[in-house]
């Protein structure tokens, strides 16, 4: 699999930027995961603890390298380095042309579009940059928030709803949403 490169400039608009995550958000996202929303509605370990944001930091580069997973730290825009979230790109299909977005925004930054700023940074990015014919966002149907981000951000959804899949002992409805290169402005 090809490498999954770090955007180079970062992505950033007035608000927020996309980096790579660091030690020193290893606090912060400990923090954040402890949120029963972020417990519930993605694919973080419960419970979870301060070992398990620093393995996802420390693996970040490797799983890049490898082509699995772009792992990024929704920061703010200014001189404050605060997190406000992560975004990624992940489960790439290479002979498909695809790959997943997905994100969470902390408690503490919620209310502020941020996700939405992030997805519109990102998936068009992903698009150009990895030559992709569609990013996907697979959206437990209950997550109501969420499937407001992928349309805030362009995304269309999709009419064949996904198989059930059970993740944590519940099972999980989704509803997929895509974003393909003519749905982006250029």
């Amino acid at each position: 699999m090809p490498p999954l490169p770090l955007p180079d400039p970062e992505l950033a608009d007035d608000t927020i930027r996309l980096r790579a995550p660091t030690v020193a958000d290893v606090p912060a996202i400990t923090e954040a995961c402890q949120d029963p929303d972020i417990q519930r509605f993605t694919f973080v370990p419960v419970p979870y603890g301060e070992d398990d944001a620093r393995d996802w930091v420390a693996g970040a580069p490797a799983r890049a390298a490898a082509g699995q997973q772009l792992s990024l730290v929704i920061a703010d825009a200014g001189d404050r380095p605060k997190l406000l979230g992560t975004a990624g790109l992940l489960r790439p299909d290479w002979t498909q042309r695809t790959i997943e977005i997905g994100y969470w925004v902390a408690p503490w930054a919620r209310g502020r579009a941020i996700a939405v700023r992030a997805v519109k940074l990102l998936a068009p990015w992903a698009l150009r940059t990895l030559d992709l014919a569609r990013v996907a966002c697979d959206v437990d149907v209950d997550n109501a928030a969420s499937r407001q981000v992928a349309q805030r951000a362009g995304f269309v959804a999709e009419d064949v709803p996904l198989a059930p899949i059970v993740v944590k002992g519940r099972t999980w409805n989704l509803v997929s949403y895509s974003l393909r290169p003519e749905h982006v402005a250029s």
